[in-house]
């Protein structure tokens, strides 16, 4: 598994799940990526409270 980048959306410690919105070195399990540049994902993510939905 490469590193995680801009957009990633992946499992942590088999319960939780992480948006990035950079890169990390870690290997993790990658559930989806959000089609948003890294510039829209900062805007969306670092207002505070933030509410997702994810949908198969």
């Amino acid at each position: 598994m490469p590193p995680t980048s801009n957009g990633d959306i992946v499992l942590y410690r088999s319960d939780q799940i992480v948006l990035f919105y950079g890169s990390n070195s870690w290997a993790y399990t990658r559930l989806g990526k959000m089609d948003l540049s890294e510039n829209e994902v900062v805007r969306l993510l670092s207002n505070g409270d933030v509410s997702i939905r994810l949908t198969l």
